[in-house]
């Protein structure tokens, strides 16, 4: 979602560009938050104006600390889907899905998918409704799936095969600030209280791409949290190539996705919980999130517990 967001970030600022220039005001482009979203932002806003003075501001600037280093990475639409409730919202998302998909491709056809850890990918599931793709994702974007029988020694049982992409945040995001970097693109650690601090900015054009800690520093209530947890391990065959999402039989939540040096195993979300500390209801949970899989690959996909 991140290249399709930048994209209309970026025909804002082209907008406000224009306004400008009849005062003959020389624009430049402050970027808050180096997740990324912003990055991809400061990305796209080089790519359109190569001399145009970007600066990325973050209170981390180490990409690996982001909260979207800790993403798993799948080109879908799953988790904020249902915010898009009437066909005019559908339709504000379809385009962004299609402006993602088309620079997706277009990194593909410069060849630059190994460089930002891009990859097509297989995305099985059971044969069950899968919202995100079958509904608010458009067939131009990701087809419908091939149905039949999953590919797995124990897991026989009728499935559907959907065709996406990997965006691995733990190769993207350090290359795009490495890119950044070498183009021009100024990054500043600065940490801000309120509203009234980024209006103290010399930049005049502000970008907030602060995710959920627009809460606090734009008093954003809309803003909610949402708390997963991700266990990682380690690949141990080349066939490890896919993705599993979509949920188990009895449709508790569970998702395995084969990066390129790593497997993300996941599945829990808990709404309006913030906090970054570990507990030991966390590491049951962390428990649970590593049977439901053994289960679902076991051949018994109805046998997974709800995560908390």
């Amino acid at each position: 979602m991140s290249f399709g967001c930048a994209g209309v970030v970026a025909d804002h600022v082209e907008t406000l560009i224009k306004q400008m220039r009849p005062t003959r005001t020389r624009p430049s482009v402050a970027v808050i938050g180096s997740g990324v979203i912003g990055l991809t932002v400061a990305s796209e806003l080089r790519r359109r104006w190569p001399r145009l003075p970007v600066t990325v501001y973050a209170k981390e600037l180490d990409v690996r600390r982001t909260t979207s280093f800790k993403a798993g990475g799948q080109f879908e639409p799953a988790g904020i889907y249902e915010e898009y409730e009437t066909q005019e919202q559908r339709d504000v998302l379809a385009d962004y899905l299609r402006r993602s998909r088309n620079r997706i491709v277009e990194l593909g056809d410069s060849s630059l998918w190994r460089r930002y850890g891009i990859a097509l990918r297989r995305n099985y599931t059971l044969d069950h409704r899968n919202p995100g793709f079958d509904v608010f994702t458009p067939l131009d974007v990701v087809p419908r799936p091939r149905v039949g029988m999953l590919p797995f020694r124990s897991l026989n049982t009728l499935g559907r095969e959907y065709r996406t992409w990997l965006i691995n945040p733990t190769v993207l995001l350090p290359h795009l600030a490495v890119d950044l970097r070498r183009q021009g693109v100024r990054f500043r650690r600065r940490a801000f209280a309120d509203k009234e601090a980024l209006c103290r900015l010399r930049e005049n054009i502000l970008v907030n791409c602060t995710g959920y800690g627009a809460k606090a520093l734009l008093d954003d209530q809309q803003m909610t949290a949402r708390r997963g947890h991700l266990v990682i391990l380690r690949k141990t065959s080349h066939k490890q190539f896919y993705f599993f999402s979509g949920g188990c039989a009895n449709y508790r939540a569970m998702y395995v996705f084969c990066r390129q040096h790593d497997i993300v195993v996941g599945g829990s979300v808990q709404a309006e919980n913030d906090s970054e500390t570990r507990t030991p209801e966390d590491d049951a949970v962390f428990g649970r999130v590593c049977d439901n899989a053994r289960n679902v690959f076991a051949g018994l996909p109805a046998a997974c517990e709800r995560l908390r």
